[in-house]
């Protein structure tokens, strides 16, 4: 494989020429939680291909149980209901929401999955963006705060201190199905060996502050590509989020 990698290369998943006829990359995908889902295997690794659609079904499964735009999800009855009576949730929903409180407490309520009044009614949800009156913007504000999430762990009960209330996990059910794909992968002998990302005004990279707090895989090697030059700029790094540091590593690109 190619040595160099340019900005095009990166944007369009395309990691090089290969040396060896007929080498090439395997994409399974699927869309999944408004976004793309894939797993890439090169050729020598096809016969995991049941490995990365079994992933990609985990995806789905946890869709069907966060997603808010299906009144089936184990979330929109919660959203129903828990605003009237106190409701018993499963492990995974319960654990988001308890993972969820502890973040908006650590973040000062930056991050908040009871947000959804507000994007509702600015239109997000619906994807048609409008400028909501001051009284509909109160009243959504008025709803939204992990205060009004009441969970008790010993019975996985959660209860609604006032009605209007609505969670949407986001991101976080993103990042949650992307663990759970990891594990099924993991289960079937694959192992977590890189996680990329890019700083698009960065023309030589390094972690971030937010890299360095979010980096929970200690084991894994972390890419990151500048994309603020005239041609992307890749480094490696490890990353531990514990003792709040990085160091940079050397890579190779091979076959």
């Amino acid at each position: 494989m190619s040595a160099t990698l340019t900005r095009r290369n990166f944007l369009a998943f395309d990691f090089g020429d290969r040396r060896r006829p007929g080498d090439h990359w395997i994409r399974v995908h699927r869309v999944a939680m408004a976004c793309r889902f894939e797993v890439m295997l090169s050729s020598d690794d096809a016969g995991d291909v049941g490995g990365a659609r079994a992933a990609l079904d985990e995806a789905d499964a946890i869709e069907s149980l966060l997603t808010v735009f299906r009144d089936t999800s184990a979330v929109s009855d919660l959203n129903r209901r828990a605003a009237a009576e106190t409701v018993t949730v499963d492990d995974t929903v319960f654990g988001l929401l308890a993972r969820s409180a502890e973040i908006h407490a650590a973040t000062g309520g930056a991050f908040d999955v009871t947000s959804t009044p507000l994007s509702r009614c600015w239109g997000f949800l619906q994807r048609e963006g409008q400028l909501p009156s001051d009284s509909a913007l109160a009243q959504a504000r008025a709803a939204v705060g992990m205060q009004h999430v009441r969970l008790d762990a010993a019975t996985r009960r959660v209860r609604f201190a006032r009605r209007g209330v609505e969670v949407n996990f986001g991101a976080i059910g993103k990042g949650f199905a992307l663990d759970r794909m990891r594990s099924v992968m993991r289960e079937r002998g694959e192992q977590l060996l890189a996680i990329y990302h890019s700083h698009p005004r960065a023309s030589t990279p390094e972690p971030s502050p937010t890299d360095v707090r979010l980096a929970y895989y200690p084991t894994a090697k972390y890419l990151i590509i500048g994309l603020g030059g005239l041609e992307a700029v890749v480094k490696a790094f490890s990353i531990s989020e514990r003792e709040h540091r990085w160091q940079q590593v050397e890579y190779e690109i091979a076959d």
